[in-house]
């Protein structure tokens, strides 16, 4: 009994040890800023349309949804409706942040900032809306194509990313899955 004491306590050692480098190596992965489903969302500071800085880790606590358009994306005037109904019955419960990549928007004796000023005027959306005038976020987000929408969970994970326009229920139910939570699996 004597020497298999010591094989019994380097065994219990060993699966423990094990168990901790799996959890630490787990935990990791979630920690590494990449703009992917179960990865941190890369941290970004824009302007507003008011002149206003928003940087996205403020709203950590609380679970965000973005959205990168434009005013010249057929797609992206398509979900806007769906955008702005959402916000306006669920802005307690989400961050809704609208992305403009504001440095593709081009338009003669015009800047980019007031094209897209010019347009939530004339539509009356009242969603916030952020200016990408260098395009650096949209870069760093591997945003190629529009519309593109992230959801990003209270503790700033990326919980899906959808890639063309979406209808009112597909936004409803991605932002329910965001305020649970990340929860493993993909959804890009």
């Amino acid at each position: 009994m004597k020497g298999k004491k010591p094989l019994l306590i380097l065994f219990i050692l060993l699966v423990v040890g094990t168990l901790i480098f799996i959890g630490a190596s787990k935990s990791q992965n979630k920690v590494e800023i990449r703009a992917a489903v179960g990865f941190t969302a890369p941290d970004f500071t824009l302007r507003d349309l008011k002149g206003n800085n928003v940087k996205l880790s403020s709203f950590r606590g609380k679970a965000v949804f973005i959205n990168f358009w434009t005013t010249w994306c057929g797609f992206c005037k398509m979900e806007m409706p769906y955008i702005e109904k959402v916000y306006e019955k669920r802005k307690d419960e989400i961050i809704i942040l609208t992305i403009n990549w504001t440095s593709t928007e081009k338009e003669p004796g015009k800047q980019p900032a007031d094209i897209v000023g010019d347009f939530i005027r004339l539509t009356g959306y009242t969603f916030p809306v952020l200016l990408d005038e260098e395009g650096k976020v949209a870069e760093g987000y591997l945003v190629r194509g529009i519309p593109v929408n992230f959801f990003i969970d209270k503790n700033g994970i990326i919980t899906a990313k959808h890639i063309g326009a979406m209808t009112e229920d597909m936004i409803k139910d991605y932002i329910d899955d965001a305020i649970k939570g990340y929860k493993g699996g993909n959804g890009d």
